[in-house]
């Protein structure tokens, strides 16, 4: 038996969704009059951009290290990064980046997240 392909309406039935195209010229649009300012990892090792900092460690053939925490209040999610890099840090070893792990039900609307359950950061 020969199943027929997927239809796009099968698969998103929104009519009305915009073409892909034009949102991906918004984006480039967009993406021309931003511009991000710097942060204490980017001066502490003095480089523009992320991009500069991982193509420096690929030049100089290092390791990168990438730490994944996540709690639902962003302020102990901050505290927890500067505690994790003392510590890495005092034992003479380095975090790269941090993967910041986000409650699935985010994923509902606000109005909708009462009663759902909850993941434990």
């Amino acid at each position: 038996m020969i199943e027929e392909p997927l239809k796009r309406s099968q698969i998103f039935p929104e009519g009305d969704l915009p073409d892909g195209a034009d949102v991906m010229a918004h984006g480039r649009a967009r993406a021309a009059e931003v511009r991000l300012g710097s942060c204490p990892f980017l001066e502490h090792h003095q480089v523009a951009c992320e991009a500069a900092y991982k193509r420096r460690a690929m030049t100089d053939r290092q390791l990168m290290f990438h730490a994944q925490i996540g709690y639902r209040d962003p302020g102990k999610s901050r505290e927890a990064y500067g505690t994790i890099h003392k510590a890495i840090a005092k034992s003479g070893g380095r975090v790269d980046r941090y993967g910041i792990c986000l409650d699935w039900s985010m994923g509902y609307p606000a109005e909708q997240r009462e009663g759902r359950p909850r993941a434990r950061g």
